[in-house]
């Protein structure tokens, strides 16, 4: 006898495939999740170890500039009043400019490191309309 089964057992089987075939989206959908919350874990981490290294590197360069200023006037308080000055309008410069600078483009970084693989998209846009059309 060939291999036909019945309508029963042909809805069992494709009952246990779609189980199978859910269960093996959800474990992707993790995965895909782990791998974007690790990308973005390593880069808060590699942030936070260059706004390190580059703090203490500015404040070398400033204590560097009041000795320099220092040999060359004879003037510490004067060195490290222009020093803070100088912080102090670049730091005002950085508040005033924070939303170009400093939040649009965190916001657009994080948008694209969470963006839903193209892939995705169009699986997700043909199960719409799958439903739209039932």
């Amino acid at each position: 006898m060939s291999d036909q089964r019945s309508i029963p057992e042909n809805f069992s089987v494709l009952a246990g495939n779609i189980k199978l075939y859910v269960k093996l989206k959800l474990e992707y959908l993790k995965i895909s999740l782990l791998e974007k919350q690790a990308g973005l874990v390593t880069g808060l981490m590699l942030l936070m170890l260059m706004t390190s290294i580059s703090f203490f590197i500015l404040l070398f360069l400033s204590l560097a500039f009041v000795y320099w200023f220092d040999s060359r006037t004879g003037n510490m308080t004067l060195a490290y009043l222009l020093v803070a000055a100088i912080w102090l309008l670049l730091g005002l410069v950085v508040f005033l400019l924070r939303k170009p600078m400093l939040i649009n483009p965190v916001i657009r970084k994080l948008f694209a490191a969470l963006e839903i693989d193209e892939d995705e998209k169009i699986e997700a846009d043909e199960f719409e309309e799958d439903e739209e059309n039932e």
